[in-house]
């Protein structure tokens, strides 16, 4: 009997256990050199076995978390998830499986080839559960093909484009490139994509964060922009990307005593007034840092001392930037991953007008940050604040940002982080891990779509994507 497309299960679907397992071992066997090509490919959502998909799972919390992946780690880690005997598929006890793991492949020397076999069956079980979806909504009484046809060209898009790697591992996996194609895509078009470290994040913007593409992220003041920035960052940098953080917070009175204290010295510092936006008034330059920002800073740097990330200071404007990023090309070490922290302090740009509106300000260097990015082919992030007189108690949405206007023609993606009532209490009163969401009021498509839930645990600085 014909099974139909519809009522495919998932025991019948394609996949590679083997291969699932050969990613898994290279990752123990070498996690420095395997790790970052695997996440350059997988998700977890790519392996079919459970089991497999789980332990992956908690090498992705480990390397977020910036820990040794290792077998006592990884046991450790599924412990503390809820897997403290077993996990659906493993035959004996968890810690015979994650231990044998070590053993099944001699060297990470074919990571990539196992990485790519998981993703190409990934991939085929993603087109037959589309194909079903397609089956069973257009066998549906009353359905309108239109709106069906739609809705499969999207998800055909995003299987497409998922899985672009970031620019300095893979500049566009196989699989991509072919299905791009098969869809009479023009394949020298594709940008690569950098992932974030939130699943959630990755496949609503289809895949990562695009080269020349601008995004924006909106907070109030402390409320975990710089934080998830530099998760970000670090995340970015493991991956073999080369990274490049504007600061407007810290000022160059402050650069000798916290780069003494955190010993590196990758810092650009053209040290000048600050030259503000017209308008903008508040604290001087040297009061903006507080105590638990430095905190956060000193330990991004720390962490990113062994990693190509670079820092730079003193109030550029974006011609100093370009000129930065234009050396770096010059070099042949583009920068992968630019973030400016944030829009609103950045200083008036040389080329517009002094007497202009604070809106004509905020939009000539939101185009300026899109310009660079196009120009340069890097991602860029742009930090934002909220307006003052928001409602801090509802979800935000764009036009809470200062200078909405011009940021949503300049951005093609923006994020919102959100701390409801309940959970700026809990901040307030000192507890050391709060609930976060990160709301995506603009994605590609121009959809509002669901926020992602964030674990900020407050003492570790460190912000991971939970089920709420």
């Amino acid at each position: 009997m014909t099974t139909s497309l519809a009522t495919v299960h998932a025991e019948s679907l394609p996949g590679d256990r083997p291969a699932e397992l050969g990613v898994l071992g290279s990752i123990l066997r070498d996690p420095e050199v395997a790790m970052p090509k695997a996440v350059a490919l997988l998700a977890a959502e790519d392996f079919g076995d459970v089991a497999c998909q789980e332990v992956y799972r908690a090498m992705l919390r480990l390397l977020h978390k910036g820990r040794s992946i290792d077998t006592l780690s990884l046991i450790s880690d599924l412990r503390a998830n809820g897997k403290p005997t077993n996990i659906t598929g493993i035959d004996g006890s968890l810690d015979d499986y994650v231990i044998d793991l070590s053993y099944l492949v001699p060297s990470a020397t074919n990571i990539e080839g196992y990485a790519s076999r998981v993703r190409e069956t990934s991939m085929q079980r993603r087109l037959i559960q589309t194909a079903g979806r397609l089956a069973q909504d257009a066998s549906t009484p009353g359905a309108e093909p239109a709106q069906i046809i739609n809705e499969t060209m999207h998800a055909l898009a995003i299987l497409a484009e998922s899985g672009a790697a970031t620019s300095n591992l893979v500049r566009l996996a196989d699989a991509v490139t072919r299905n791009h194609a098969a869809l009479g895509g023009d394949v020298g078009k594709i940008p690569p994509s950098i992932p974030w470290p939130f699943e959630t994040i990755n496949r609503f913007s289809l895949g990562g964060h695009c080269a020349g593409d601008l995004w924006v992220l909106g907070g109030d003041e402390g409320g975990g922009k710089s934080t998830l920035t530099y998760n970000v960052l670090l995340h970015v940098a493991r991956l073999g990307c080369r990274v490049l953080l504007v600061s407007y917070e810290i000022s160059q009175f402050q650069l000798g005593p916290l780069f003494t204290a955190v010993g590196t010295g990758l810092v650009y510092s053209s040290v000048k007034p600050n030259r503000r936006l017209q308008h903008e008034t508040g604290r001087t330059q040297l009061d903006l840092m507080g105590q638990q920002k430095r905190n956060t800073l000193e330990t991004f740097l720390q962490q990113a001392d062994a990693l190509d990330v670079d820092l730079l200071t003193g109030y550029p404007d974006l011609t100093e930037i370009g000129a930065v990023l234009a050396r770096a090309k010059a070099q042949g070490r583009p920068y992968d991953y630019v973030a400016v922290d944030h829009l609103h302090l950045m200083p008036l740009d040389r080329h517009v007008r002094r007497d202009s509106g604070l809106e004509a300000q905020i939009r000539g260097n939101a185009n300026g940050c899109k310009e660079l990015a196009q120009r340069y082919e890097t991602s860029v992030l742009l930090l934002c604040q909220y307006k003052d007189n928001r409602d801090y108690d509802e979800p935000p949405t764009i036009n809470d940002l200062k200078g909405s206007s011009a940021i949503k023609q300049a951005a093609s993606l923006a994020l919102m982080i959100w701390i409801d009532p309940e959970n700026r209490d809990r901040k307030q009163a000192g507890d050391r891990e709060i609930l976060a969401k990160l709301c995506m009021p603009k994605n590609r498509e121009g959809q509002d779509t669901r926020y992602v839930p964030l674990a900020w645990e407050l003492a570790e600085r460190r912000m991971t994507e939970v089920e709420e």
